[in-house]
């Protein structure tokens, strides 16, 4: 019950570009699929670079009011624990042509929040009203589906 409450609590921290360990966790993310060396030459604020990754904007600091801190954790994980394949995935989304001119075949950045905002919901984990990245899917979701999911 405690262990429940206190993930309850980690998945409704916003992401902060105010809080210092927010912006260390961002570049993190971006030397694990990129370089730890081109992580410290990224710009404050916008850079293209970011939607090279899947964010919708130049500015990924926007994209993660969905899921806040724990989506970005959660990016972070799966890009440190595993960076061949997260870097493929990325690769995978926005293929690149013989032009040189990549179209997104989806933004991986910005699934991997929403992955994170509906496994929040379903899992019964918000503390506060959410929205949906999905329209068909209910918030919060009904019990009986909850179940079924997990």
């Amino acid at each position: 019950e405690a262990l429940l409450l206190q993930l309850s609590t980690a998945v409704s921290v916003p992401y902060d570009r105010e809080e210092p360990i927010h912006e260390r966790t961002l570049k993190r993310f971006f030397a694990a699929v990129r370089s730890p060396e081109e992580a410290s030459s990224l710009n404050e604020g916008k850079d293209p670079r970011w939607k090279e990754l899947g964010f919708q904007a130049e500015d990924p600091r926007t994209d993660f009011r969905g899921g806040g801190f724990f989506a970005l954790q959660n990016m972070v994980n799966l890009a440190e624990s595993y960076p061949e394949r997260t870097v493929r995935m990325i690769k995978e989304a926005c293929p690149v042509s013989s032009s040189g001119s990549g179209v997104a075949e989806y933004l991986f950045a910005a699934a991997c929040i929403n992955v994170s905002s509906m496994l929040v919901m379903m899992l019964g984990l918000n503390l506060t009203p959410s929205m949906s990245p999905v329209k068909s899917m209910p918030v919060p979701l009904h019990a009986a589906a909850r179940k079924s999911f997990a």
